[in-house]
């Protein structure tokens, strides 16, 4: 069915999202709270 509607999976979506954000966050300044948290 993903096929068909050229879609992907909700899991592969949140995944591929959840890794663009990590990389935004991580360009960031190392004193913003946001990466901050993730280091």
């Amino acid at each position: 069915m993903w096929e068909r509607t050229n879609q992907l999976p909700v899991e592969e979506e949140i995944r591929k999202r959840r890794w663009k954000w990590i990389g935004h966050t991580l360009r960031k300044s190392s004193n913003c709270i946001t990466r901050q948290a993730l280091t």
